[in-house]
């Protein structure tokens, strides 16, 4: 998967507001493993959506920028699913 270009992280943060989303390195490495022990994988960005036109926003955004969306609620993250 190629990394979201600058114009894409803009119209991303567009939708949410840039502050519900990051793409600093440093944040994303928290979100790049959980308790599976399973192997790291970066995130190009991490959303946070504050309701459904967000979410349906994003999607239609990903559908056209041809980028994948991998949504996380809370969990324990025992198993590997948000890596």
């Amino acid at each position: 998967m190629a990394n979201l270009s600058e114009k894409t992280l803009d119209k991303i943060a567009g939708i949410t507001g840039e502050n519900h989303m990051t793409a600093d390195r440093e944040e994303l490495l928290c979100y790049s493993y959980d308790a599976a022990g399973k192997s790291a994988c970066l995130p190009d960005a991490v959303v946070f959506p504050a309701d459904t036109d967000q979410v349906s926003r994003l999607m239609k955004l990903a559908g056209t920028e041809g980028f994948s969306v991998i949504p996380r609620g809370s969990g324990s993250g025992m198993t590997g699913g948000s890596v």
